[in-house]
């Protein structure tokens, strides 16, 4: 969803660093976040397909893409929900180094999106299935934590509630965490805030102004 007035909205610091370096070394591969994640025994694909697109949804930054507004300046644009599909890739061992490197070395478009890639490959085991989730994302978009805390957390709770028949109820925010996100990482909005908090030279104001609108922004 695009800032009120249609345009996008402005990159915080952070991102503003990222898109520099993005725009200098378009096919550097350093700023890559990798989530790989080992699942043994048997898998209910469909609902681990159906837990990714749920977190993808949820989160505005895996959905943001970036350019220029027309004044020249970088802006973010957030893309509608759409399908993520999730294939089961059969591997050997050779095809698996193939596919990790391949999976570490993926180069974003930032211009286009998606910041993430997710890659299921089911591995060669013949005691138990085994299944790896590859799940990356670019920096822009999200830090090691949230990687690891929220999305984690979300895609199990999403999974478990998908193999039981149910929809997922996933986890809210605590307050600490929505504000952490909204001031100093990646949200669409953060780069208003940011702004805005530089302009005045009192968060306080900003918070008290905004903290119901942001909060359920981030906090769905």
């Amino acid at each position: 969803m695009a800032a009120p007035n249609g345009e996008g909205a402005p990159l915080s610091w952070f991102q503003q660093r990222m898109w520099v370096h993005y725009e200098r070394s378009p096919q550097d591969t350093s700023y890559n976040l990798p989530f790989p994640l080992l699942i043994r025994g048997n898998l209910n694909v469909s609902a681990l397909e159906r837990s990714v697109n749920a977190v993808v949804a949820r989160h505005e930054s895996l959905r943001t893409f970036y350019g220029e507004g027309e004044d020249g300046e970088p802006r973010q644009f957030v893309a509608p929900p759409s399908f993520v599909p999730l294939p089961v890739v059969p591997v050997d061992r050779a095809q698996f180094l193939e596919h990790l490197n391949n999976f570490l070395e993926h180069r974003f478009d930032l211009r286009k999106g998606p910041v993430y890639i997710a890659r299921l490959l089911r591995l060669p085991n013949e005691k138990e299935s085994q299944h790896l989730l590859l799940f990356a994302v670019h920096h822009i978009a999200a830090d090691a934590w949230s990687l690891k805390a929220i999305l984690r957390a979300e895609l199990q709770g999403a999974y478990v509630a998908f193999c039981q028949g149910q929809e997922p109820a996933l986890p809210r925010l605590t307050i600490r965490e929505c504000l952490i996100r909204a001031v100093f990482l990646f949200h669409p909005f953060s780069g208003s805030y940011q702004r805005s908090w530089n302009t005045t030279g009192g968060l306080r104001i900003e918070l008290s102004a905004n903290i119901r609108y942001r909060i359920q922004r981030i906090c769905p």
